[in-house]
């Protein structure tokens, strides 16, 4: 007894199964993460060391860099590390293999760090030790401008305010500001002061270091509260700060900071400029953990920021100059448009070829609909695009026609393609497989191949019924006849997805959801088509189970006829000249196989239409203005380009970078290659007369950096 027995003979408890698996199975697609690929979040984590007093990058190297290196180099799971010293910065990076316990590796990483702690310079802050790379792409850019603060002003609320907020989300890596000048606390000792005094520049920063503190100073019982008690020792006023004891002399007098320095609460000289459509801003950068989700962690931060932008209404204007999300979103939107669109043809060639044609007639009808609503809803101001109305017309119209046709048997066939896509959800949920580009093309791919196994069980009924059995029996031996091949088709289509298992792990965490999608909606389908199909076939297609026959006077009836001769003909001549035919095919395969080895194998790209990036190279040790100039000579030639609707640049002295949006492609004139192309040419020529060793890249992703 095979499956359709069981199903036929059961049809209540395989209806409650599959409208169990079908509960479960959407459950399971709400829970599913979205990304742009499987794995494109690396294991990796960064140790960041900052010190006062701005080491130059070889001290960085040897008294920091270094040590963190021995220290780490022995963590469990290390595939790749890297460091990068700078002024007064220490960054170290480590890439752990697929599949590593970063949770773990995190503490350990920690566990090694607190061994060289002690060995490290006195100067350094507090190390930050993250899941992210510093050189991965920023996930939200945005400039925050106002009419009523200056840069300066603005760059404080960003840091104080701001900053910290953002930090707080979870999977927030890091936050970079730009732009305006940090206020700081300046204190300018006097030299002469000092000697007379007697009174050294380390017993100055040490005073200052440990009086501008709170401490907790012990508890006190207050009725049914235990409150707290704390010495108050931060600094609340320069004047504060002025009068703080440095030193005692002899005789007993307290010398106090004035009396050697000057205290000044200004800002820093500039270490890096922003600017938005060449006006100075200040400009944020938020990065991700490597395993965080990008499209949750940027949704969490647009609601921060709106919060923020409403709480200083008015005040601030908040601009996104780049949003990942939208990327990822993009791009799985357009798939999923895809998959609709795979849906419908595969809904209307099923009718089609069943002979039930008002289905077909009512999909093109959707068309003509949709362009109606597409303009009505353009006088209204909707945003939603042709394509997007015209797919939901037409699933629309064709569910219709089906109903109107009374065409149960094309829509018993139809039906086992979204329960198995809803089924394949729990497969993926169970085995964290997340919804991407990869797993959607997968889906894509196997429409047409879910419906093959309900096709042929269709068939093997249908052609039971026209030798005169009952339905019953019809449904019963037909199903049961053709399950073996069924399964027999179904392993070898699996069995090519098989080597998936033994490759690279980073390029299997990538490809494998499209084979694993493949895989299991095929075998979803398989049990659909001995079950399901059966079963509804049974209970709601009794007396239906005969195909419409060709009117040969009608066009379809014409159409099949010539059909039908057309390729008679095919095949005689191809067993006539069966020779040619297969040094042909021959010939095909040696030359697909030839051209597949002379094609550049990479991983898959992002396309973003409508933006880019520049990143420029500047010289080592050249001065901040002088990267500056280089960049508003790049910034000029953008500002001539009417295509280009925002151009925001960050500027310091080891980094220049540019985010470029175009406007959207209807309304421009050149194409977005035509104007990299003027950029790069015009670019490099422009700030090589600066010096000759600067030099840019026009970069096609443009969440670069």
């Amino acid at each position: 007894m095979g499956l359709p027995t069981v199903a036929i003979k059961r049809p209540i408890f395989t209806a409650m199964l599959y409208i169990g698996l079908c509960i479960f199975g959407i459950i399971a697609l709400f829970a599913l993460e979205i990304e742009l690929y499987q794995g494109q979040n690396q294991s990796i984590i960064s140790v960041v060391v900052r010190a006062r007093g701005g080491l130059p990058a070889t001290e960085v190297e040897k008294m920091i860099t270094r040590p963190i290196e021995e220290a780490v180099a022995t963590v469990t799971g290390i595939r790749t590390l890297y460091s990068n010293s700078r002024e007064a910065e220490s960054r170290v990076t480590m890439e752990f293999e697929p599949g590593t316990d970063m949770k773990f590796a995190a503490l350990e990483i920690r566990e090694k760090f607190a061994r060289v702690k002690p060995l490290l310079p006195r100067e350094i802050e507090k190390p930050v030790i993250a899941n992210y790379d510093d050189a991965q792409a920023a996930i939200l850019i945005f400039a925050v401008t106002s009419d009523r603060y200056s840069t300066e002003e603005i760059r404080e609320k960003v840091d104080i305010e701001m900053k910290p907020i953002l930090s707080r989300v979870n999977g927030v890596a890091s936050v970079e500001v730009y732009g305006g000048r940090e206020r700081k606390i300046m204190v300018e000792l006097d030299r002469d002061k000092m000697v007379a005094y007697n009174v050294p520049v380390d017993r100055v920063m040490d005073v200052l270091g440990q009086s501008n503190i709170n401490l907790l100073a012990g508890s006190m019982q207050s009725g049914k509260f235990q409150l707290a008690i704390r010495s108050m020792g931060a600094f609340t006023s320069i004047d504060e700060i002025a009068e703080i004891g440095i030193k005692a002399t002899r005789q007993g007098t307290i010398i106090p900071l004035r009396e050697i320095a000057t205290i000044k609460d200004a800002y820093m000289e500039a270490s890096n400029h922003a600017r938005l459509n060449l006006e100075q801003n200040v400009t944020v950068y938020v990065k991700k953990e490597s395993l965080a989700n990008t499209l949750s962690v940027v949704k969490a931060l647009h609601q921060t920021v709106k919060q923020y932008e409403q709480d200083y209404k008015g005040e601030f204007r908040i601009i996104t100059v780049n949003d990942r999300a939208e990327t990822i979103s993009g791009a799985i939107g357009s798939v999923v448009q895809n998959l609709y669109l795979g849906l419908v043809l595969t809904v209307m060639v099923i009718c089609f070829f069943l002979k039930k044609m008002r289905p077909v007639y009512c999909a093109l009808a959707g068309i003509p609909v949709a362009a109606i609503f597409y303009f009505i809803g353009k006088l209204w101001g909707s945003t939603a695009s042709f394509y997007d109305i015209m797919l939901f017309a037409m699933m629309v119209f064709t569910l219709a026609g089906m109903v109107w046709d009374r065409a149960i048997v094309a829509f018993i066939v139809v039906l086992t393609m979204p329960v198995s896509l809803i089924v394949t959800f729990i497969f993926m949920a169970a085995c964290d497989i997340s919804i991407n580009v990869m797993t959607l093309s997968g889906l894509a791919l196997a429409m047409g191949n879910l419906v093959d196994s309900a096709i042929v069980v269709t068939e093997s009924i249908l052609a039971k019924k026209e030798k005169g059995k009952s339905d019953y029996a019809a449904i019963h031996e037909g199903a049961e006849e053709v399950w073996l091949p069924l399964l027999t088709s179904l392993a070898t289509t699996l069995i090519v997805f098989l080597p998936i298992l033994f490759i690279d792990k980073r390029v299997q965490m990538v490809y494998s959801g499209l084979a694993f999608t493949v895989t299991f909606s095929l075998i979803a389908s398989f049990f659909s088509s001995m079950m399901l199909a059966p079963m509804m076939f049974l209970q709601f297609a009794r007396g239906r189970l005969l195909i419409s026959q060709d009117n040969e006077n009608s066009l379809l009836g014409k159409w099949c006829s010539e059909y039908r001769v057309f390729m008679r003909r095919i095949l005689d001549g191809a067993l006539l000249l069966r020779v040619l035919v297969l040094g042909g095919f021959a010939v095909l395969a040696v030359t697909g196989t030839t051209l597949l080895f002379s094609k550049n194998i990479d991983w898959p790209s992002t396309y973003e239409e409508n933006e880019f990036a520049i990143v420029s190279f500047p010289l080592a040790g050249a001065k901040l203005e002088t990267n500056d100039e280089a960049m508003k000579k790049i910034e000029e030639i953008l500002g001539k380009i009417p295509d280009i609707q925002i151009f925001s640049s960050t500027i310091s002295k080891d980094d220049l970078r540019m985010f470029v949006r175009l406007k959207p492609k209807s309304q421009r004139k050149y194409s977005k290659e035509e104007i990299m192309k003027i950029i790069d040419e015009e670019g490099n020529a422009a700030i090589k007369e600066i010096h000759d060793d600067f030099s840019l890249i026009v970069d096609e992703g443009a969440s670069s950096g």
